[in-house]
């Protein structure tokens, strides 16, 4: 996150960016909804702390392309991947749930 800013660089690819983001986010709000727990708490933290490097990857992300590719083509295919790692992780829980999609 730091190497990002320092140089101006996406720094991580966004399909990893998405997933993990998606997953922490969707299990802080569980852990918000349900009981809070250590783990609920990891998730949280982590979860904000994905949020600067979700920032990242938009702030700098459209510089590592073609010079084809102009920045609302880049945010929008910045939020279709962000749209389906969300739409992943829920098929992940719906199809093991909670606990099992987890560990998966």
């Amino acid at each position: 996150m730091r190497i990002g800013f320092k140089h101006k660089d996406l720094c991580d690819a966004g399909r990893g960016v998405g997933l993990n983001i998606a997953w922490e986010s969707i299990y802080a709000v569980h852990a918000l909804a349900t009981s809070i727990s250590v783990q609920g708490m990891i998730n949280i933290i982590w979860a904000l702390v994905d949020l600067v490097i979700v920032y990242t990857f938009f702030r700098f992300g459209r510089s590592e392309l073609p010079e084809f590719v102009t920045g609302p083509m880049f945010i929008a295919w910045g939020a279709l991947v962000f749209i389906s790692s969300y739409i992943v992780q829920w098929m992940f829980i719906v199809q093991f749930g909670w606990n099992a999609a987890a560990r998966l």
